[in-house]
């Protein structure tokens, strides 16, 4: 990041207008807001930059598919927390020697610092495409209408997303049958480290099966591509080790993946081999783009991809333009914590926070209860639909 001169008694808005800042922020997910927020707060010029009209708070999402009540609570407008420094459009090319973004509609977008917060994509309700609020209302409809008519349902991937739908199912639904397939000897298997131990992996296994819910481990389902998803029809499921399972419903919880949409736009070499930003872990400036930073899930932290971290990551950018400006030192990323917390229905669930294991009942207080709806409703200055 390039270092400005000293600031003297001049305000942080004058300073930026001084040295023509211009953030654009690429991303409206947890990152990219974050970001936008925090530069809102200490007057720095801003763009967001975002195709869907609101924030999907996606730690929501797997609840709004079972339960219609909580539909509302998981989409944000944007507009309503940023005003005019939102445009919602889809960035179609980059240009980095000249510091301009071209958007779908043909108009362009001149920045000094680019955050790139493109997120991660993967199989709805943990992620969508979907533009309006209306839109997604009526995709969690149509999930929760299949789940509420399916008498046995598949969940393929026994991640946190896979584990936390699977509990929301069976506390809404008491006696379908609900078969967990995943291809890890152990749930929240990840190739990123040691977001959950053994002891955790066994604790979420053993309230799984205390819920009725067959889970089936070390096997990979070997004729996905011929099964339909997301839609009531009975179908079989098969895995490498010859298991059969019968489902009226098959849903995917498999892993997300970082998105791509600017892949063709950013020079060789940027991109790990998960096609994941290359970024310096403590500044999250790209590596070989001068002022372009990425955060989230699209940047090769080595850590989990959770909301909570990106947050962190964005107002870490902000806080050493800041720095920046003012001619000070830069501050390095320090996660805040280790672990990870998974609801396993409304009332529970488990967590490995800094090492220290969390007793159920405390998880469910922490984030099972509401999902963090109100945290992040009135984090963007908005009132929480009831």
């Amino acid at each position: 990041m390039c270092m400005g001169e000293m600031g003297g008694s001049q305000s942080l808005p004058e300073l930026a207008q001084e040295q023509s800042i211009h953030v654009v922020v690429i991303g409206g997910g947890y990152g990219g807001t974050t970001c936008a927020l925090a530069l809102k707060k200490h007057g720095i010029p801003y763009t967001l930059v975002e195709p869907k009209e609101y924030f999907h708070h996606n730690v929501g999402a797997l609840r709004a598919a079972v339960d219609k009540g909580f539909i509302p609570r998981t989409a944000i407008p944007l507009k309503d927390s940023f005003q005019d420094q939102f445009v919602q459009e889809k960035v179609t090319d980059i240009n980095f020697e000249g510091r301009t973004l071209t958007l779908e509609s043909g108009k362009s977008l001149e920045y000094s610092h680019l955050v790139i917060a493109t997120g991660s994509s993967g199989p709805f309700p943990g992620r969508t495409e979907t533009r309006t609020i209306q839109d997604l209302a009526d995709a969690y409809e149509t999930i929760g209408n299949e789940i509420e008519k399916a008498e046995s349902v598949v969940l393929i991937g026994g991640g946190a997303v896979g584990v936390e739908l699977a509990g929301e199912i069976r506390s809404k639904y008491k006696f379908k049958k609900i078969t967990l397939i995943h291809s890890g000897e152990q749930l929240f298997n990840s190739a990123r480290g040691a977001a959950m131990d053994d002891r955790t992996r066994d604790a979420a296994l053993a309230m799984l099966k205390a819920m009725d819910v067959d889970v089936v481990l070390g096997e990979r389902v070997s004729n996905l591509e011929g099964l339909t998803l997301y839609r009531n029809m009975s179908q079989t499921v098969k895995t490498d080790q010859e298991k059969v399972v019968n489902a009226d419903l098959i849903l995917s919880c498999t892993g997300l993946k970082a998105d791509l949409s600017l892949k063709s736009n950013y020079p060789e070499g940027t991109l790990d081999n998960e096609n994941r930003l290359k970024v310096n872990a403590q500044t999250m400036e790209v590596e070989g783009l001068s002022n372009v930073f990425g955060i989230g899930d699209c940047a090769n932290v080595p850590q989990e991809k959770m909301a909570a971290h990106a947050g962190d990551q964005g107002e870490l950018v902000v806080k050493n333009l800041i720095a920046s400006l003012k001619g000070s030192s830069l501050s390095e990323y320090k996660p805040r914590f280790e672990g990870m917390f998974v609801t396993v229905g409304p009332g529970g669930g488990v967590a490995l926070f800094n090492g220290w294991h969390i007793p159920s009942f405390l998880v469910g207080l922490a984030k099972s209860k509401d999902l963090f709806t109100k945290r992040y409703w009135t984090m963007f200055g908005q009132r929480e639909p009831v």
